[in-house]
């Protein structure tokens, strides 16, 4: 995130690879804490269920971050495509 920031300050834009970069940044934070987030409602046993339990709350809210386009699985093949320079629909990053 530095690197990248650092270029959009330097350059006034981001190429391509940075876009990249950014969306797999992206993604990858979204997995950590919605597993963070498995993990506290799995510990939290049987009262995570509950409507009174936040942990229900969190885990719903933090798995549907998980289906926006921008952080879901699919973004990696479009991330992946550009980072090894296969032909890709940039317009997305």
């Amino acid at each position: 995130m530095r690197d990248v920031w650092e270029r959009a300050a330097r350059a006034g834009e981001l190429g391509l690879a940075e876009l990249a970069r950014l969306r797999l940044a992206a993604t990858c934070a979204v997995k950590h804490c919605v597993r963070a987030v498995d993990v506290a409602y799995e510990l939290g046993g049987g009262t995570s269920i509950y409507l009174g339990s936040s942990l229900q709350r969190c885990l719903r809210d933090a798995h549907v971050v998980t289906q926006h386009m921008m952080v879901a699985d699919a973004s990696l093949e479009l991330v992946g495509r550009v980072l090894l320079g296969v032909d890709a629909d940039a317009s997305m990053l």
